[in-house]
């Protein structure tokens, strides 16, 4: 599939890419290929966005990498923000911290879980946690989280390790669980959208230690929803939006662009709520390679040249 020319001298498109299992690479980084591709069609006028279900502090780093400055959506849709420029002022979808203390009381939904993390825009609380937090053991997840693994570099005035619930005074962004059990994941999804039938409850798997992590968000926060306010923001059409996604999370916001690709690697859920699926996986620059056809930018050989 490519862009006519005509139409690509005519428009500027917008661009939006989730991360892990997308843009980045095995080793959870943005490949030279893939940079160097992003930003030349920046260059040419077009707009590039993340759209992942990390947390701001865990994408900024890529963020900055690319040099971007345009808007952000992060935890799946329940913040968006423009991490460049401070008058922005974020769009939030949270939910009731009451909601938090409800699914606390279950004892058939927290017994089976390992660890809790309440997420804020700016802050990190971990419930559950019997001892000090297990920086090996969870290197991968505090990664993800953007905490990185070195104790001694962490920000501790963003994180609390130690918390209780009645620590939570605020309205959650997004409630995580690291559960003890992958068979428990539909029963507790089922049971915390009995208690509030306006969250959504997706899950995935950590790479490295195979973990399963559930979460949690308002129902009103997706990918797609993100997807709408960045093509209204910024005056592109949906049909001139180009998504890539590569698991559930992305399915919305796949369902509602123009060009929508899901990666090679990636689950059944995305590739059949996508138009394309890209020819190489995310470890062999995915993105990039469907990007550079699309655009004319090169031959598009199937290699990492």
């Amino acid at each position: 599939m490519r862009i006519k020319k005509e139409r690509k001298e005519e428009n500027k498109y917008l661009i939006v890419s989730d991360l892990d299992g997308t843009l980045l690479d095995q080793n959870s980084e943005i490949s030279p290929r893939t940079k160097k591709t992003v930003q030349r069609l920046i260059k040419m006028g077009n707009i590039f966005c993340i759209a992942t279900g990390r947390t701001i502090r865990s994408a900024k780093k890529y963020y900055d990498e690319l040099g971007l400055n345009t808007l952000m959506s992060n935890l799946d849709g329940s913040i968006i923000s423009n991490p460049s420029d401070k008058s922005f002022r974020p769009l939030n979808f949270t939910f009731s911290k009451n909601i938090l203390f409800e699914i606390f009381q279950n004892p058939k939904i927290i017994n089976k879980v390992e660890l809790a993390i309440v997420e804020g825009i700016d802050s990190c609380m971990f419930i559950n946690q019997t001892d000090k937090i297990n920086i090996e053991k969870d290197k991968e997840l505090l990664t993800f989280l953007g905490f990185g693994a070195d104790e001694e570099k962490m920000d501790v005035t963003t994180v609390n390790f130690h918390g209780k619930i009645e620590d939570v005074k605020d309205d959650l962004y997004a409630l995580l669980f690291l559960l003890k059990d992958e068979k428990d994941v539909d029963e507790i999804a089922n049971r915390i959208k009995d208690i509030a039938g306006t969250l959504s409850v997706l899950s995935w798997e950590l790479k490295d230690t195979k973990e399963i992590v559930v979460s949690v968000s308002s129902i009103f926060a997706s990918k797609q929803t993100a997807l709408k306010f960045f093509s209204s923001y910024y005056g592109v059409k949906l049909e001139n939006c180009i998504v890539f996604g590569d698991s559930n999370n992305d399915v919305p916001m796949l369902n509602k662009a123009g060009y929508s690709y899901a990666m090679k690697n990636g689950n059944m859920s995305a590739k059949l709520a996508s138009k394309y699926i890209t020819r190489v996986p995310n470890k062999e620059d995915g993105v990039a390679l469907e990007l550079e056809k699309l655009f004319y930018l090169c031959d598009c050989e199937l290699d990492n040249n």
